[in-house]
C-alpha cells in the first residue's frame, strides 16, 4: 500500500535545481493539482518461473516528491524499478512512464524514452572508472545534450562531501564514495526522473543523510525522486512510501 506523507522541508544545502541550474534551493514545495505523474504503474503483476514476484501493484510518482519502496529482500523492490523504467514487462498491467504506455514501445523506442527522461542509479556502479568524479559527472550531462558551465559540479560534491575527491578517479574511490559520486551523476543528468536502488546502502548515517538531503532538494526543485531502500532516514524523509510484502 502507498501511503502518502506531509512534504519534508529540506534544509537549504547548495543544490542543482531540475533544469540543471546551481543555487540554493528551498524545500517544501509541492506539485501542483493535477501534475502528470513522472510514472503511473496500474495493477502491475511479475511472474518468474512461475513465482509471482509483484502482485497487482500501483503507485503514482510524482514530480516534487520523494517515493520510496521498501520491503525485505527479495520482495520486488528492484523488479518494481525495473516495470517503472521499461527494463522489464509486466505479466498483466499497466506501467506508464511520462505518460507513454511502455507496452506500446519497443527496444529502441523504449531507450530513447528514458533517455530523454529517466537517470538510472541502480545497486551496480555505474561510474567510469577510468575518469574521476567530476569527469563522470561531466560525461552524464554531455550524453544528454545539457550545457554545463564553470563551477556547476561545486554544489553537487560539496553537498554530497566529496569536494576533497571530485579529482579522484571512480575506480579509486571507497564504496561509500562511489555510492554518493553516482548519486551525483544521475541528480547531474537534468533529466524530470530519478530512480535509485539502495542509494544509502553503503553510507554512515551522517552521509545517508547528506544523500537523503540533495534528493530532497531535488524533488523541491521539481524532480521525481524514486528510490527502493531498507534505510529508515530515507524512508522517514518520503512523501509517499509503497511498502511491498
Amino acid at each position: 500500500v502507498a501511503t502518502d506523507r506531509a512534504s519534508v522541508p529540506s534544509p537549504g544545502a547548495p543544490g542543482t535545481t531540475a533544469a540543471g541550474g546551481t543555487g540554493a534551493v528551498g524545500g517544501g514545495q509541492r506539485s501542483p493539482a493535477g501534475s502528470e505523474p513522472a510514472v503511473r504503474l496500474e495493477a502491475v503483476r511479475v511472474v518468474r518461473t512461475g513465482r509471482e514476484v509483484l502482485a497487482s501493484v500501483d503507485l503514482e510518482v510524482l514530480p516534487g516528491r520523494v517515493t520510496v519502496v521498501r520491503g525485505p529482500s527479495g520482495v520486488g523492490k528492484t523488479t518494481l524499478l525495473r516495470v517503472a523504467t521499461g527494463l522489464e514487462r509486466p505479466a498483466s498491467g499497466r506501467a506508464l512512464l511520462a505518460g507513454v504506455d511502455l507496452a506500446d514501445l519497443d527496444r529502441a523506442a523504449l531507450a530513447g524514452l528514458r533517455r530523454g527522461h529517466v537517470a538510472l542509479a541502480g545497486q551496480g556502479s555505474g561510474l567510469v572508472d577510468a575518469l574521476d568524479v567530476e569527469e563522470n559527472l561531466v560525461l552524464a550531462r554531455d550524453a544528454r545534450g545539457h550545457p554545463h558551465g564553470a563551477g556547476w559540479v561545486e554544489p553537487w560534491v560539496d553537498a554530497l562531501g566529496l569536494h576533497a575527491v571530485r579529482h579522484r578517479r571512480a575506480g579509486a574511490l571507497s564504496g561509500g564514495e562511489r555510492q554518493r559520486a553516482l548519486v551525483a551523476r544521475v541528480l547531474a543528468c537534468g533529466v524530470r526522473l530519478v530512480v535509485l536502488d539502495e542509494p544509502t546502502s553503503q553510507q554512515d548515517e551522517a552521509n545517508a543523510e547528506r544523500v537523503v538531503a540533495v534528493l530532497r532538494q531535488a524533488a523541491a526543485a521539481g524532480t521525481a525522486v524514486v528510490a527502493a531502500t531498507h534505510d529508515p532516514v530515507l524512508v522517514d524523509a518520503a512523501d509517499t512510501v509503497l511498502t511491498l510484502g
